[in-house]
Formats: C-alpha cells, sequence, structure tokens
C-alpha cells in the first residue's frame, strides 16, 4: 500500500486507550519508525482529511500518563486479572 523502501524493514503496532481507560475513549498511538509514521501519514491524506484527531481526549490521557495515574491504573487492572 505504502511506497517504503523494504517491506522487510516495516514493524507497525497500533494500539488504543480503550482496554487501559474504558471502551469508550477513542484514543490510540502508533509505534513505529519516524520515517515509516510520516510515509503513513503523507501518503495516504490521513491527517488532512481530518482523521478521528481528538485533541480533547488527547489532553485527558496526557494529563493522566503524567499525573502517574495510568501506571497505578494498570497495576489494579493486573490484579483484577489474575
Amino acid at each position: 500500500i505504502f511506497d517504503f523502501p523494504s517491506a522487510l524493514d516495516v514493524v507497525i503496532s497500533v494500539n488504543s486507550f480503550s482496554k487501559i481507560l474504558g471502551p469508550g475513549m477513542r484514543l490510540g498511538w502508533i509505534e513505529a519508525k519516524e520515517s515509516t509514521i510520516q510515509a503513513m501519514f503523507t501518503q495516504t491524506g490521513y491527517i488532512q482529511s481530518g482523521g478521528g484527531l481528538n485533541p480533547f481526549a488527547g489532553s485527558i490521557v496526557s494529563s493522566f500518563i503524567e499525573s502517574g495515574k495510568q501506571e497505578t491504573h494498570i497495576q489494579y487492572l493486573c490484579g483484577q486479572y489474575e
């Protein structure tokens, strides 16, 4: 789909906060090499089309992470699944 230098050099991880914070949280993140992410956004028009960016939810999640509450919450969740 994308014009990458080598398909073998591409690893992409897509995750969501919905499993961590709650099913209604429509916010996630992508982990990949910077060049891979740049290619995804420049070759697909995702950002230009308004592809679901959510600055309000992003601000809430950012505060949650920076306050250290995410780590405490993840430990709580892990205890619930034991």
